[in-house]
């Protein structure tokens, strides 16, 4: 079996959930002979393709067309056969012969955005979806979207492969105040904001949760503050924030140490990576009861059904009394250790030659 691997989403974004998944499924199959990893020449700027070294002869590159055509055209490079081709972001391929595969991560589009916008997204999607083999849903509640905006979508094509989480989160041996002098914070209770912080990601609540429970913020990754959330911040926190831009494994985990919870108020997700990360460094993670939130929180983490910034406020002065902070953590520990990239791409492996089979 060979594998072709589309690294287009390197190119479409620097950094991000889905590149996260690219990029572990990638490295347990670099050591092996039968794959090959298909993209554009020149650099990307995507952090994890930049820290990740692929042998040149297991690249084929692509033909050089501007990224705004080749992101939604279908790839020509030759391809031997029998053999699987995963996209990493809706892309199809002209040679028939080839069985395609697709990960289906969210319908953020199909809820949140509007139209042109929406209609390419879409359009592409459904393409990639019609013309699939196998389709990897990474949640059941993304499977669920996917056969409600896609109805006529063949059941027995779907799987659903849920996202690991990485060995390199886990519990700090660093000290309160060593993680405080290392990470040069105040002495303060920290809550911590991870990712994008646009539209549905409900940036607002975690910052107004945050003051009204007298928590100092720290926020992690995501593009620059706009000059509405310096507002917002300045409102209702002052300086009581911080804001760290692309921080590593190591740096993340300490931060996750120091905090009393990560609050991850968004109004939908594929998944929720970060909920897990948290939990696996001892982080407790209060999250809005909706969409895959729950899959990927379990009973391990702090569910909000009124999702505003009272609800939010509450669950963070709840972890504040007794131990239910400690029970909470070790619930996380439980629910976390379901989850790996190996478990992640063991499973993704066996799709492929189950599909292959066919």
């Amino acid at each position: 079996m060979k594998i072709y691997y589309d690294n287009i989403i390197y190119f479409l974004q620097n950094s991000g959930g889905i590149s996260r998944y690219w990029h572990e499924l990638s490295a347990r199959l670099t050591d092996t002979d039968d794959v090959r990893f298909i993209e554009r020449m020149g650099a990307c700027g995507n952090k994890l393709r930049e820290s990740f070294d692929i042998p040149s002869e297991k690249i084929i590159y692509e033909q050089d067309l501007p990224l705004t055509l080749s992101r939604y055209m279908p790839l020509t490079v030759p391809v031997e056969t029998p053999s699987i081709f995963h996209s990493s972001y809706y892309r199809d391929i002209t040679d028939k012969k080839i069985k395609k595969i697709v990960t289906v991560h969210d319908f953020t589009y199909e809820h949140f955005s509007t139209g042109l916008r929406k209609l390419v997204h879409t359009t592409q999607k459904h393409h990639a979806v019609k013309k699939a083999d196998g389709i990897i849903c990474i949640s059941e509640n993304t499977r669920r979207d996917l056969l409600r905006f896609f109805p006529k979508t063949p059941e027995e094509k779907i799987t659903v492969i849920h996202n690991g989480v990485s060995e390199g989160f886990s519990p700090s041996a660093k000290t309160r105040t060593e993680l405080r002098e290392s990470l040069n914070l105040p002495d303060e209770t920290f809550t911590v904001f991870v990712g994008e912080r646009g539209g549905y990601k409900n940036f607002e609540t975690a910052v107004i949760s945050s003051a009204m429970s007298g928590c100092f913020l720290l926020i992690l990754g995501g593009k620059e503050l706009t000059e509405k959330e310096k507002f917002l911040l300045e409102k209702h926190l002052k300086d009581r924030y911080r804001k760290f831009g692309f921080v590593s494994n190591e740096t993340m985990r300490d931060i996750y140490a120091v905090s009393l919870c990560l609050l991850y108020p968004s109004l939908y997700e594929g998944f929720g990576i970060p909920v897990l990360e948290a939990m696996k460094c001892g982080c407790p993670a209060i999250a809005s009861n909706t969409s895959s939130l729950p899959e990927s929180a379990g009973e391990g983490g702090v569910l909000v059904d009124e999702i505003s910034p009272e609800g939010f406020s509450d669950a963070i002065d709840r972890l504040k009394r007794g131990g239910h902070r400690n029970e909470i953590i070790q619930k996380g520990f439980a629910h976390a250790s379901l989850f790996s990239w190996d478990r992640c791409f063991s499973e993704t492996r066996a799709f492929y030659e189950k599909i292959l089979s066919f």
